[in-house]
């Protein structure tokens, strides 16, 4: 339905590719996800042309260094950090 997750060609469809796939019932058929999941597309190309990669832009986040916690017990690890806020 989504050119085999090609994100340069999802990123190229257009409004009468929306209306075929909001006709595939093999997918989730709402038109705000459908809408969506091209725009992401093309701001995913966006900021692999910008950073070089995406894993670029990541690592920026952390600093390009892995963040080695010592934490032991899931319930200490926090749902939200300074740089899963930044991220999002």
């Amino acid at each position: 339905a989504f050119a085999n997750f090609d994100v340069k060609k999802v990123a190229q469809f257009t409004q009468d590719d929306v209306e075929r796939l909001m006709l595939d019932e093999g997918i989730v058929r709402n038109r705000l996800k459908i809408s969506a999941t091209v725009n992401n597309a093309k701001r995913f190309i966006e900021i692999q042309e910008e950073f070089g990669s995406f894993s670029n832009y990541q690592w920026q986040f952390v600093g390009n260094k892995p963040i080695i916690s010592n934490l032991n017990n899931v319930e200490d690890y926090p749902a939200i950090t300074e740089a899963s806020t930044a991220f999002a």
